[in-house]
């Protein structure tokens, strides 16, 4: 499914929740391997509260400030509240 396809599924008033579920779930495992590669390989983790605060920093940088050319250079969030 390409960008374009997604923004004309959301933005549209009979958007297909089988479109945006799909593109979430790519996403979920796009972040996974970025954090793993990015992050996770990079730290040690003295216990899992410690590997808990990393996902969730590196989660709130994905989101917000990581930006990504497949996005037309914007970060995921703002990606999506262009969608919408």
């Amino acid at each position: 499914m390409t960008i374009s396809h997604l923004k004309q599924n959301i933005s549209s008033s009979k958007a297909c929740p089988e479109s945006v579920a799909a593109w979430i779930i790519n996403r979920s495992n796009i972040f996974g391997a970025h954090f793993k590669e990015e992050k996770f390989y990079q730290e040690c983790y003295q216990n899992f509260e410690e590997l808990k605060k990393s996902v969730l920093s590196y989660m709130c940088y994905y989101n917000n400030y990581r930006y990504s050319e497949v996005l037309n250079e914007l970060a995921s969030n703002e990606f999506l509240k262009l969608a919408v």
